[in-house]
């Protein structure tokens, strides 16, 4: 006799006993078969979605403490203070998780907002610059619509530059809502841009401070197209210029910032002036021109092409969390 997987008669599969009506047996069950799969395959991970009203029950709440879970994603819905703060009160540093189709409330604040190992906030409205100040060593930060200030971003690049540990690998921001000025954004800074030759795009060159030997990636590239703004933090080709032409420009701030405090006529102020004159001839050399104090410079070919490369690895890497 072939067994049967269902019998009309009596409306029982071999089923019945671990699809339970009862959704905390459910729950369990699900949770226990998980737990199975990533003993026998460690290197296996797992995805979680919830929905609004998913966040109201305690046994998918009691699930999603299990650090299985790589990816969680939160879909669609008006969310709650109460039920974010449960989500933010747990233990998500080795969990990337995706706010999706979500509104938040527009005051909200918690100190492990950016607390993952990855993070997506589709409205970030609520997002503001002391938030962005908490986020360390993540792997991808992406923000949908915001409404930062140029300050805000000014704030975080010098946060960015003087921190003594990665921040993050790439911070992406969808749709700004506040036109951004460019010179506030930078300010005080040492940048180099490329010209693109578009009105609207910028790519601006970054890199922590020289004394700085604790980052395993000291270079950013910040490219703003329109409301679009993107940061990807990594550490140069030693074949570009960029990187060579940066670190020839922080010596020049250096060297300024010294000769504003040597008097006049001292032999050092003369060391230091015969220094930036060097300095500048090897930039005129590398083709860098300044406006306003900014220093900019044409795209080259080796520029655009590693640009590119660094635009699809960029796209793969967010595309994996």
């Amino acid at each position: 006799m072939q067994p049967t997987l269902y019998s009309r008669n009596n409306k029982t599969s071999i089923f019945t006993n671990f699809w339970p009506v009862n959704k905390k047996k459910l729950t369990s069950n699900t949770m226990k078969i998980v737990e199975k799969i990533q003993t026998a395959f460690p290197k296996i991970t797992f995805s979680l979605t919830l929905h609004l009203n998913d966040l109201k029950d305690q046994n998918v709440m009691d699930a999603l403490l299990n650090k299985t879970w790589k990816k969680v994603t939160v879909d669609g819905g008006e969310l709650k203070a109460d039920d974010l703060d449960k989500i933010m009160g747990m233990d998500n540093s080795n969990k990337n998780f995706v706010f999706k189709n979500t509104k938040f409330p527009t005051n909200y604040r918690h100190k492990n907002a950016f607390n993952f190992a990855s993070i997506e906030y589709d409205d970030a409205l609520w997002v503001q610059s002391d938030d962005l100040l908490t986020v360390t060593n993540k792997q991808v930060v992406r923000l949908g619509r915001t409404a930062l200030k140029s300050q805000d971003l000014n704030l975080l690049l010098k946060t960015w530059h003087r921190s003594p540990h990665d921040i993050f690998d790439i911070l992406s921001i969808r749709n700004n809502t506040n036109e951004l000025n460019m010179e506030e954004t930078f300010k005080d800074l040492v940048t180099l841009t490329v010209d693109w030759r578009r009105k609207h795009h910028h790519s601006v060159y970054l890199r922590t401070d020289n004394s700085n030997n604790h980052r395993d990636l000291p270079d950013l590239t910040v490219n703003i197209s329109g409301r679009n703004i993107q940061m990807t933090a990594h550490n140069y080709d030693e074949w570009l210029d960029e990187p060579r032409i940066l670190k020839t420009l922080i010596r020049k701030k250096s060297l300024e910032d010294e000769l504003v405090t040597l008097d006049e006529g001292s032999v050092r102020r003369d060391e230091i002036i015969a220094e930036i004159e060097n300095v500048l001839a090897q930039l005129t050399i590398d083709q860098i021109y300044f406006e306003d104090g900014k220093a900019k410079t044409e795209m080259t070919k080796l520029t655009a092409t590693y640009m590119i490369t660094l635009y699809y690895r960029t796209f793969r890497a967010q595309r994996g969390v």
